[in-house]
């Protein structure tokens, strides 16, 4: 068995190194608490950054929400003043469209006023583009 020795008081300087193991733990101290101050500013700031994020993200959701609103009131004016033209297309496309007997081949005998008022409603369906698809222009 080994045996460690150990010296007399004499030999060793216990106030000398008390003194440096209290410098060592002074510095580690002082050391932990530059650390855990700097870990505390970087919490801080990262706390406030997530509030304004959560804030931006507050404020564009709630934008959406107005704009989604909009647009739906929107598309719903739309339809309504879309349908609201309707039945003065469908007497549009009955008049111009050739009755029971008649046949849409051959030439109306009224050339002047039927001519002028074929070509408004000619103008008229081509701006609206309201006509179904697949279906002709007669003319």
């Amino acid at each position: 068995m080994h045996t460690i020795p150990i010296h007399p008081p004499a030999t060793t300087t216990p106030v000398q190194e008390h003194v440096a193991l209290c410098r060592a733990y002074g510095a580690v101290q002082e050391r932990c608490s530059r650390v855990m101050a700097q870990q505390q500013a970087q919490v801080a700031r990262l706390e406030r950054e997530v509030l304004r994020l959560r804030a931006a993200v507050m404020v564009r959701d709630t934008a959406l929400a107005v704009e989604r609103e909009r647009f739906a009131a929107l598309s719903a004016q739309f339809r309504a003043a879309a349908f609201q033209h309707v039945p003065v297309r469908m007497r549009v496309w009955q008049w111009l469209r050739p009755g029971p007997g008649r046949n849409a081949s051959a030439p109306s005998a009224a050339t002047g006023p039927r001519r002028a008022q074929l070509a408004a409603a000619d103008l008229l369906v081509g701006q609206g583009g309201w006509l179904s698809p697949g279906v002709d222009w007669p003319g």
